[in-house]
C-alpha cells in the first residue's frame, strides 16, 4: 500500500503539487464581484453547509502563491472588496462551462459570462451577479472569512435562494454531474511569479512556436504583468 506523510509547512510558489487528493464531490460555480462591478466566475469543489438556522454556506479560496495550481484568485480578492458571493449549482449540461470558467483565471480575462456564453443578472440582496443558467443560485453575505493555510474559508449567510420555476413546481429535476473537471489555469508571470497577467498588442502579436517534441506549432500571445511590467509569451 502506498502511504504518504502530509506535509504542513508552507510550499513555495514554485513547488508542484505532489499530494494525491480525492473527496467525491461536485462542482459549484461561485460568482462575486469586486467594487468596480467587474463581475467573475470561479468552479470550486470545496463548498459545504456550514449552519441550517440561519442557512449559512462557505467555500475555500487560495489566497496566495505556493505553486503552479494555487495561488492568489482573482475572485478571492472580489469577494473580500464585496463581502459578498452566489453560490449557484449547476446542472450536467453546464459541465462544459464548469470546466471554461476554471481553464483561465480571472486575472486574465476581463468578464467570463460574455467569454463562455453565460448570463449575469443582478442577485435580489446581495452585491454579486447570479449565473442565470443554474437552476438553483443561494446569495451569500459573508459574515466571516477563516485562514485555513493555503486556502481562506469563506463563511456566507444565505439571504435569499433563486430557484428554477419549473424546478420549483416539480416539472423537471435537478441532475448534476458530480464529475464535472475543473482545470486550473496555470499562467504566472516567470519573473515575479504574480497572477495580474493583462492581453496586451506588440508587434507581430501572434508567433509560431515548434513544440521540443515536433508537431504542429503553437500559437503564442503576449501578456504583461502589471506587477512588475515583464513581458511573456503563454501558448494559446
Amino acid at each position: 500500500m502506498y502511504k504518504y506523510k502530509v506535509k504542513k509547512e508552507p510550499r513555495g510558489p514554485r513547488e508542484e503539487s505532489d499530494w494525491p487528493l480525492f473527496l467525491p464531490s461536485t462542482a459549484i460555480m461561485i460568482s462575486c464581484q469586486g467594487w468596480d462591478g467587474r463581475p467573475n466566475i470561479i468552479p470550486v469543489i470545496a463548498v459545504a453547509v456550514m449552519s441550517k438556522s440561519p442557512l449559512t454556506i462557505g467555500t475555500a479560496i487560495c489566497q496566495d502563491h505556493y505553486n503552479e495550481r494555487y495561488w492568489e484568485r482573482k475572485s478571492y480578492r472580489m469577494m473580500l472588496e464585496t463581502q459578498a458571493f452566489v453560490c449557484n449549482v449547476p446542472d450536467r449540461k453546464l459541465s462544459e462551462a464548469i470546466t471554461l470558467t476554471g481553464r483561465i483565471s480571472g486575472w486574465e480575462i476581463e468578464d467570463k459570462f460574455t467569454a463562455y456564453g453565460l448570463t449575469a443578472a443582478p442577485a435580489a440582496t446581495v452585491n454579486a451577479p447570479i449565473i442565470v443558467e443554474c437552476p438553483v443560485n443561494f446569495e451569500c453575505q459573508v459574515t466571516s472569512v477563516i485562514n485555513m493555510g493555503s486556502h481562506d474559508w469563506f463563511i456566507g449567510e444565505v439571504t435569499w435562494i433563486q430557484l428554477d420555476e419549473e424546478l420549483e413546481r416539480g416539472e423537471k429535476e435537478l441532475v448534476w454531474n458530480p464529475y464535472a473537471v475543473i482545470r486550473a489555469p496555470r499562467r504566472r508571470c516567470a519573473n515575479c511569479g504574480g497572477r495580474d497577467l493583462q492581453a496586451v498588442t506588440v508587434a507581430g502579436e501572434v508567433l509560431a512556436a515548434q513544440p521540443k517534441e515536433g508537431g504542429a506549432a503553437l500559437q503564442l500571445r503576449p501578456f504583461v504583468c502589471r506587477d512588475c511590467g515583464h513581458l511573456e509569451w503563454f501558448a494559446e
